[in-house]
């Protein structure tokens, strides 16, 4: 499972010199939801030969059908 950090806690979350398992433990905990974005991206994604910026960057969707018979 990702963990998702703040920004505040990077600097601990990196410090290769840190020892105390009780801190880093505490740093394991759920992130906010509300604080979360989501946006589509594109299925260039799903391939592992692709490993650059475009692979986050957000897509436009097409419009979607909003009538059973269009």
């Amino acid at each position: 499972m990702p963990v998702i950090l703040n920004p505040g806690d990077y600097d601990l979350w990196l410090d290769p010199g840190m020892t105390d398992t009780a801190a880093a433990s505490d740093l394991l905990k759920p992130f906010d939801a509300r604080l979360m974005r989501r946006y589509p991206v594109s299925t260039r994604l799903n391939n592992v030969a692709n490993d650059d910026e475009e692979c986050s960057q957000p897509i436009k969707l097409p419009a979607s059908q909003t009538s059973l018979f269009a």
